[in-house]
């Protein structure tokens, strides 16, 4: 037996594969996985499959949005142009003007 009443599965199925959103995940600290507080990734954003950095930025402030200059693959620590297309479980810090 085991598995539930496959609840789970049926949601992942209709967001990730029928939707076909990313989850992402936005950090203060690239290299802590975490927020302002100090929180380990307390956020995942579903986006859809083609966002970028700046619809990522967008989602999370206008403000942030408007003065994204880049952002930074958490897990890899790759620089990402505000154009670059995010993927399914990407952690990502972004960066703005002061």
């Amino acid at each position: 037996m085991g598995g539930g009443t496959g609840v789970i599965k049926a949601l992942n199925t209709a967001v990730f594969d029928v939707l076909g959103m990313i989850a992402v995940y936005p950090v203060a600290d690239e290299r802590r996985f975490t927020d302002t507080e100090g929180n380990v990734l307390p956020d995942v954003l579903l986006l859809p499959k083609d966002a970028t950095v700046l619809d990522l930025a967008r989602e999370i402030h206008s403000e942030i949005a408007e003065k994204a200059v880049t952002g930074v693959d958490a897990i890899t620590g790759r620089r990402l142009g505000v154009n670059s297309k995010l993927w399914h479980r990407a952690v990502v810090k972004i960066y703005i003007s002061k």
